[in-house]
């Protein structure tokens, strides 16, 4: 009696979750407005998807959560990508509070900050991200790279080199080998006018392989690789290694193809060469 009583309510709970499946699922219109914006971010309409994630969330009706979720992860990652970083940070925001603590919206919370030049804010929520993240040493969990990345630009930029270089110091600590932290602690040694220093990390930045094989994990490797090449050609044009400085320079367009600002560097540097008196 008792199992077929179990069997019943296993029937009647299956056919509630079917119906609340049925009916909680986005509206017809929300789900256009979804396909729209998808194929919007596919083609790089970055602000038209924002828009269309928008519309699709005032015609959720009934839906789920999850799928209401799902919505604002599609229209914060638009928003982010068109440089819309206060969009962005309330769209991540409204998730941390509507969905609870997640490393990857913190992460993306603090990038955004720091689009927005508030650094000690990002400083503070990429700490947290981290201390809630267990594959942080890895920097495989999304958002990761681009928030460490950002965060120390705009540390840099509003003049907190002492926070910056304590930033990478804790990265090492945590056993991180990921290139983008050696490329950010070389920046620091350079303000700092610490040069070999600097030429030492660049230098192991470019030894150092990202972890993961996802296609993210491989752009941010080619990031950091062509801004460790430049860095390291810049550092040697800064200590006054023209020859060596053309070399690294040319070395990386003959790598990464042709570049307005390389090409113009590279001219530069062979009147240098050239004529080293600068006669």
């Amino acid at each position: 009696m008792l199992m077929r009583l179990k069997r019943a309510a296993l029937v009647l709970l299956s056919a509630a979750v079917l119906l609340c499946s049925a009916g909680c699922g986005l509206p017809k219109e929300a789900r256009e407005a979804k396909a729209r914006g998808q194929e919007l971010l596919s083609s790089g309409d970055y602000a038209g998807a924002a828009e269309a994630f928008g519309t699709a969330l005032e015609d959720t009706g009934h839906a789920s959560k999850k799928h209401v979720r799902d919505l604002l992860e599609w229209r914060a990652d638009s928003e982010f990508c068109a440089g819309d970083y206060g969009a962005a940070k309330a769209t991540w925001t409204r998730l941390l509070e509507e969905y609870g603590e997640k490393a990857e919206y913190t992460y993306y919370l603090a990038a955004s900050e720091a689009g927005l030049g508030e650094a000690s804010q990002a400083l503070a929520d990429y700490r947290s991200a981290r201390d809630m993240d267990r594959k942080h040493a890895s920097f495989e969990t999304p958002g990761c790279v681009t928030a460490f990345r950002m965060t120390g630009q705009a540390l840099s930029d509003a003049g907190m080199t002492t926070e910056a270089a304590e930033l990478c110091n804790e990265e090492f600590s945590a056993g991180a080998e990921h290139p983008e932290v050696y490329n950010r602690a070389g920046m620091c040694c350079m303000a700092e006018k610490n040069y070999e220093k600097a030429r030492e990390m660049f230098e192991k930045g470019l030894e150092k392989r990202a972890s993961g094989d996802t296609e993210a994990a491989a752009a941010a490797q080619e990031i950091s690789e062509k801004e460790l090449a430049v860095n390291l050609a810049v550092l040697a044009e800064y200590t006054g290694d023209y020859a060596g400085a053309l070399e690294a320079f040319k070395d990386y367009r003959d790598r990464y193809g042709a570049d307005e600002t390389v090409d113009r560097e590279i001219m530069f540097l062979e009147s240098r060469v050239q004529n080293p008196a600068g006669e």
